[in-house]
């Protein structure tokens, strides 16, 4: 469209275009707003591939750093498992008090293994702790969240309209 503009303009002129200078004149003008729109484009895409190599690299640091607080969630429920675990096995009843027929306490060896009702409530308290560890938990979730806006505002700038790289010929 913009060339049908150009030769309507010199159909306009052509009437009062008596030396050859002047048809050179107008396609030099025109040239030259080319030119210029052609750069600006370039700088704008130059920006834009900018923004997502920036945008492609902080999305790899956060991948990274969600990877770590998970390692580190994941070592911290591990250790505390561990550390509570030795302590409750170890603490089963090994006689437990029966009454008998008659009224008579005998004490038997349990058929399972049972557990003081301290041990479980510790047990119980130190797993709400675990639980209750929320701030590495939503560390990851913030992180993941940034992550996915970092991906969709990528995934944006990569489908915008490229502008072709051509040079234009003297």
């Amino acid at each position: 469209m913009r060339d049908r503009e150009i030769f309507e303009r010199f159909l306009r002129e052509e009437e009062g275009i008596k030396e050859s200078w002047r048809i050179f004149e107008i396609f030099e003008e025109e040239r030259r707003k080319w030119q210029e729109e052609l750069a600006r484009l370039k700088e704008d895409r130059k920006i834009i591939q900018e923004t997502v190599d920036a945008l492609a690299l902080r999305a790899i640091e956060i991948q990274e750093e969600i990877k770590q607080a998970q390692e580190a969630l994941q070592e911290r429920e591990e250790r505390l498992i561990e550390e509570a675990l030795p302590s409750i096995e170890a603490m089963h009843l090994h006689s437990v008090e029966v009454i008998g027929k008659g009224g008579k306490i005998i004490k038997a060896k349990p058929a399972r293994d049972y557990y003081p009702e301290a041990y479980v409530a510790r047990l119980f308290r130190e797993l709400e702790e675990l639980s209750g560890e929320k701030g590495l938990k939503e560390r990851v979730l913030d992180l993941e969240l940034e992550n996915a806006k970092l991906k969709v505002e990528l995934r944006d700038l990569l489908n915008e309209p490229q502008e072709p790289e051509e040079t234009p010929s003297s």
